[in-house]
């Protein structure tokens, strides 16, 4: 992620954005300067840039999206039970 792309942004959304990654932060015990915690700030500013969403929203979106397992560990199941 740019950091142009946080120029489009109000001080508001960049306010919300930086509270609902600390919130889903903690609810996960994952430092917001880990690995996942950089993930999960460029989802959420991904989010807000694409669809400006209230506080509740964003957290829960950005909630499912994380939660969700990476596409290639899907793969790999699909794949073991197709007996490749």
């Amino acid at each position: 992620m740019s950091l142009l792309h946080l120029l489009s942004l109000q001080d508001e959304e960049i306010d919300q954005i930086t509270a609902v990654v600390q919130k889903w932060s903690s609810a996960h015990q994952t430092p917001v300067d880990s690995q996942r915690g950089r993930r999960a700030m460029c989802e959420a500013v991904s989010m807000v840039l694409l669809a400006k969403q209230s506080h509740e929203l964003l957290y829960a979106e950005l909630s499912r999206h994380m939660d969700a397992p990476p596409l290639d560990n899907i793969l790999s199941v699909e794949q073991q039970a197709a007996g490749n």
